[in-house]
């Protein structure tokens, strides 16, 4: 159980970083593609990182249809935001 837990975690951190450097416009198809999982799982996460580690993400949506929006991290909560680019 120690292992699933620490391998979310490592997961979780990679999709900050993978979010933190995706500039520009993605949706959350694109990000899922990029970070190897599925819309679900990306899903998952991001409410694992509200809930556990109080992280805050917003989703700004374009003033038009296209392009479609993009996600910022607004809040790195409970992670060192420098240590988190870094490692």
């Amino acid at each position: 159980m120690a292992d699933a837990v620490y391998t979310q975690g490592q997961r979780a951190i990679e999709l900050l970083r993978l979010l933190h450097h995706s500039h520009g416009w993605v949706t959350i198809e694109e990000l899922s593609v990029e970070f190897g999982e599925s819309r679900a799982t990306t899903i998952r996460i991001f409410a694992m990182l509200r809930r556990d580690f109080e992280v805050v993400i917003t989703y700004h949506r374009s003033p038009q249809d296209s392009p479609p929006g993009y996600y910022s991290i607004d809040d790195w909560g409970l992670f060192d935001r420098q240590r988190v680019l870094t490692v």
